[in-house]
C-alpha cells in the first residue's frame, strides 16, 4: 500500500456500526507540485452493501475532514470510464468534471476555498 512509502496518504477504514465495510484513502499532491489540492484515491464500499447510505455519509465526512486541513483549496477524485454513476454521485456533494478521457478516466473537483 502507498501509505507505507508516503507518510502523508491518509487511510481510513469506513464502519457500520463495529463492522468494517469500506475504505477511503486521500493525500496532498505534493508529488505533482499542488500543495493546495488533496486527491482522494481509493474510494469503496462493500460491493453487498452498496445503496444503503454508507458511500454517503462517508464521502460527507471526508469532505469534512480534508477541508479542515489549512493548505486545502481543492478535493479532486477520479473515476474510470463506465463508471458514470459516480459523476451524478459526486456532483450531490457539488464536485464538477475538470478533465474527461475515455482512457484515462473523468476527473472531478470540489473547490473548498479561494
Amino acid at each position: 500500500m502507498e501509505s507505507h512509502f508516503y507518510d502523508h496518504y491518509v487511510n481510513r477504514a469506513i464502519y457500520r456500526g463495529e463492522e468494517v465495510v469500506g475504505f477511503l484513502q486521500y493525500y496532498q499532491e505534493l508529488e505533482e507540485g499542488l500543495p493546495d489540492e488533496f486527491y482522494i484515491a481509493q474510494f469503496m464500499v462493500d460491493l453487498k452493501l452498496q445503496g444503503q447510505g454508507i458511500g454517503t455519509e462517508a464521502t460527507r465526512l471526508a469532505i469534512a475532514e480534508i477541508s479542515q486541513i489549512p493548505e486545502c483549496k481543492i478535493i479532486s477524485i477520479l473515476y474510470m470510464p463506465g463508471h458514470h454513476a459516480m459523476r451524478d454521485f459526486y456532483a450531490r456533494f457539488g464536485f464538477v468534471v475538470t478533465e474527461e478521457d475515455e482512457n484515462d478516466g473523468v476527473v472531478m473537483e470540489l473547490k473548498v476555498r479561494d
